[in-house]
């Protein structure tokens, strides 16, 4: 870890965000804040924040029902776990964690269980651009802000063009794939053939209209849902705002997360998150503050759940990402053929 340059990079970013963030904020305000808040309000926070994890639980059942027929209970310690190893593993290295523990107690092709993951994502970034998006045209916003949503607009149209045309066209997808895979040397085309089927057929998963519709409704909902542990927060700290700057902090804090930074996005997460709340008109101290406890509420107790699952998978922290290469699909000394999902296979 201390040898990557990812690591040092991510590092660096974080240092320069909190810099940023408690540049000319005094202590005191922001200790003041913190003294002052009411706390009571974390209880109905936490019970919305693990609603909405469940919700995820319940979209990824879809996203993985041509995989396996897994239940939303199933799935909700699993992505416990995956959260938690992205807020204390480098790398983001909880997705890793995540397909390893479906392909290990479910039985899922690795490769296609990350195929799926690539899908969750695209949609979670843009439910988060479209919340921040509309919220900056009706309430307003910053230099820094129309910034990152000038950042965030283009990395997701790349993204959502390469979807976009590996669902429309996942025959050409894969035959693209293939071409690229001819270029290695002879001995790995067969494992490249493997992989590259399999990714694709966890990526086209929306093909299946019951999975699009689900996607499309959960989505929303459940940013929605932590939307509303960000205004309970902000309950807490007296902040009496209009509920769409609690959306767009949620938003902004999330969407600053593709940039590279140490684990939990601790750093970009905060100092966009507060940008919000001072935009909004609170006092820098009190909108430090309540960055700082909003991002702690939805890193502190999915990590302790996280946590206390890993022995129900006999896992350890950090064990799983490092087994999980993508040669482990394939037994050694067999070539078995590519694997076709539903979607993949109709042609």
């Amino acid at each position: 870890m201390l040898r990557s340059v990812r690591f040092w990079l991510g590092l660096a970013i974080s240092a320069a965000f909190i810099g940023l963030l408690f540049w000319r904020t005094p202590t005191g305000d922001i200790v003041r804040a913190l003294k002052g808040a009411n706390y009571w309000w974390f209880l109905p926070a936490l019970a919305l924040y693990l609603a909405s994890i469940w919700v995820r639980s319940f979209r990824y059942r879809f996203l993985v029902r041509d995989l396996a027929e897994l239940s939303a209970n199933q799935l909700f310690p699993v992505l416990c776990i995956a959260f938690m190893a992205n807020n204390l593993l480098p790398a983001r290295a909880g997705e890793l964690m995540r397909v390893y523990v479906l392909g290990e107690r479910y039985g899922l092709k690795k490769v296609s269980a990350l195929g799926t993951v690539i899908v969750e994502r695209l949609f979670d970034g843009l439910t988060l651009l479209l919340f921040f998006l509309v919220t900056v045209a009706l309430l307003g916003s910053n230099g820094t802000l129309r910034g990152l949503a000038a950042v965030s607009v283009a990395v997701f149209l790349v993204a959502l063009a390469i979807f976009g045309l590996i669902l429309r066209w996942p025959q050409r997808a894969e035959a693209l794939a293939h071409r690229v895979v001819a270029l290695l040397p002879h001995p790995l085309q067969p494992l490249g053939r493997e992989l590259s089927t399999s990714l694709l057929s966890g990526m086209v998963a929306l093909r299946n209209p019951a999975a699009l519709i689900v996607t499309v409704v959960t989505s929303p909902l459940a940013w929605g849902m932590e939307s509303g542990v960000f205004w309970m927060v902000g309950q807490s700290f007296g902040l009496h705002l209009n509920l769409g700057w609690f959306m767009m902090a949620m938003a902004a804090g999330n969407l600053a997360l593709t940039a590279p930074s140490t684990q939990g996005g601790i750093g970009p997460f905060e100092f966009f998150a507060r940008q919000v709340i001072v935009i909004a008109g609170a006092g820098e101290g009190v909108a430090t503050a309540y960055a700082l406890v909003a991002h702690a509420m939805i890193i502190v107790p999915v990590t302790v759940l996280g946590l206390l699952f890993l022995p129900i998978y006999h896992l350890r922290l950090g064990e799983a990402p490092a087994q999980t290469a993508a040669t482990e699909d394939v037994e050694e000394g067999d070539a078995p053929d590519p694997p076709r999902s539903r979607a993949v296979a109709e042609r």
